[in-house]
């Protein structure tokens, strides 16, 4: 089967470029499906509006210019490409999910929802950038096109019963964000040594964007307290910091981990590594990729309980906190008597291969 994935070239959040980076969920749900399909990747670049195609071992990667007084010409991209495939998978934002379903020339359309979606606006766009227009016109879009799809493609099961409310008995699916095999346990020991830490302390480590959107300000509160009982403790942040984070406090160590390999090193250097989520209308809906790659070092995870972390984390309650400073700081204590973790009957199922087998066999029942 033929098989062509509309996105967006770069990330809003960090700015990561998915074709020269080799980044996201879409293209290693790309990498899976090729095993028995042929993939086509076309990319919107509303950033840098470069024109150019790459192969990526054995994917077709179409970049093109996007704007939206470039819209037609870009769903005219769609639709050249889209006449030489079975079905069209539009993801990364509604607006080139849209821009798929507009130019799908009758294929099969796949709706692939990575996120909740209605919390997304025109970032770019005069008039609609941020605010109730933005989001209002941005829900409309993306209730029409979970309607529409032949097969919705949810992140998250609470994304799913969300989402299904809107299909009518239509098929609506889970997969997941999934896990590289580049994240498995290292030598801690090594693993300090390497980043220059200390061997002896006790490290929490986070590893993501440091804002109150991801809960980091809890964890630094919880941490300040901790600290005050674990003296030497050190708290690991490594990811781009908002201006309202103050991370200029004893014990608090930034990294900047350019390599993916040192990421995966920072992790296994830890004796905790923590998910701070707060609730609200993201974090209840997402699936954090930071979960797996945690519990792939098998590092031991405090992460509050919200969305579908309660689901992965059922049968370690001692690592599901609520997300307050105090009962953070609980878990993460407790967690820090435990030597180690071993969640790799868990973290097997989430194996890009597993998950690409998952979404290979729903685009066939579709066909």
């Amino acid at each position: 089967m033929r098989v062509l994935i509309v996105i967006k070239r770069f990330s809003g959040t960090i700015g990561k470029d998915a074709i020269l980076d080799n980044f996201g969920r879409e293209i290693r749900i790309a990498e899976a499906l090729k095993k028995k399909h042929k993939v086509t990747i076309i990319a919107g670049d509303h950033a840098k509006k470069e024109s150019f195609s790459k192969d990526m071992n054995g994917i077709k990667a179409v970049v093109a210019p996007f704007s939206i007084s470039g819209i037609p010409e870009f769903i005219g991209r769609v639709k050249e490409h889209a006449r030489q495939n079975d079905i069209v998978i539009g993801t990364t934002h509604p607006i080139f999910a849209m821009m798929a379903y507009l130019g799908r020339c009758k294929r099969k359309f796949v709706y692939d929802l990575r996120d909740n979606y209605e919390t997304y606006d025109f970032a770019n766009v005069p008039l609609l950038k941020g605010g109730l227009l933005g989001r209002f016109v941005m829900r409309r879009v993306n209730n029409f096109l979970i309607r529409k799809a032949d097969l919705a493609v949810c992140v998250s099961h609470s994304l799913m019963e969300k989402v299904s409310r809107l299909r009518k008995g239509k098929k609506t699916m889970v997969v997941e964000n999934g896990v590289e095999k580049l994240f498995r346990p290292l030598s801690k020991a090594s693993c300090r040594k390497a980043l220059r830490l200390p061997a002896k302390a006790k490290i929490i480590t986070y590893i993501g964007h440091v804002s109150k959107e991801r809960g980091t300000d809890l964890l630094i509160r919880a941490f300040l307290k901790i600290r005050a009982r674990e003296k030497k403790a050190i708290l690991l942040l490594s990811g781009k910091v908002d201006s309202e984070i103050r991370i200029n406090k004893p014990g608090i160590k930034w990294m900047a981990l350019p390599k993916r390999i040192e990421v995966v090193k920072a992790i296994n250097a830890a004796d905790v590594a923590v998910l701070p989520q707060p609730l609200n209308e993201t974090s209840k809906y997402t699936f954090p990729y930071k979960l797996m790659e945690y519990m792939a070092c098998n590092t031991p995870v405090v992460a509050t309980a919200i969305g579908d972390v309660r689901r992965v984390l059922a049968e370690r309650k001692h690592g599901l906190a609520n997300p307050n400073p105090d009962d953070l700081r609980v878990k993460i204590l407790k967690s820090l008597k435990i030597r180690g973790e071993n969640y790799n009957n868990i973290t097997k199922k989430y194996e890009w291969e597993n998950l690409g087998e998952k979404y290979s066999l729903a685009l066939e029942m579709i066909r």
